[in-house]
């Protein structure tokens, strides 16, 4: 892919985030959010999760400490103490 039309222009990719973001902003709105699920599979005993604990992105592009955090939280709401997956 690097050698496919290497003579051509192109512009940074720095420029062509601009457009997308442009394009996300008009297709999906202003408003759209993005999700990153927590979901465990086993079973529940004692604050022990015997299985996996996955997060499952929906494409969030500022996934940072504080969001992590808060799915931390809901983690251990749910019960979760340890997870053996």
């Amino acid at each position: 892919l690097e050698s496919l039309d290497a003579g051509v222009g192109r512009p940074p990719a720095s420029v062509a985030k601009t457009f997308t973001a442009l394009w996300a902003l008009d297709a999906l709105g202003a408003g759209r959010r993005f999700a990153t699920r927590a979901v465990a599979v086993g079973a529940l005993g004692g604050g022990v999760l015997d299985g996996d604990l996955w997060l499952l992105g929906g494409g969030d592009p500022g996934l940072v400490t504080d969001a992590l955090a808060g799915l931390a939280a809901a983690v251990a709401e749910a019960g979760i103490r340890e997870v053996r997956g």
